[in-house]
């Protein structure tokens, strides 16, 4: 079988396909990572030291120091 002028070969095109497709995935994660931003969720952030105690005969009460 020859090869005519402006054949892609079987190996080239794959890399290519391979490349083009790695390519896509970098643009997909540089988007939701860069461009996105964060997510609009509240953080809940916790500070001193949580207790839990009876209260009552069945309540259980948490509370921080």
């Amino acid at each position: 079988m020859r090869l005519k002028r402006g054949d892609i070969s079987g190996p080239i095109l794959a890399i290519l396909v391979t490349l083009l497709l790695i390519a896509i995935g970098v643009a997909i994660i540089a988007y939701f990572t860069f461009f996105a931003g964060g997510t609009k969720q509240p953080v809940i952030s916790i500070t001193g030291q949580p207790v839990a105690y009876k209260s009552g005969k069945n309540n259980v009460v948490v509370d921080f120091l």
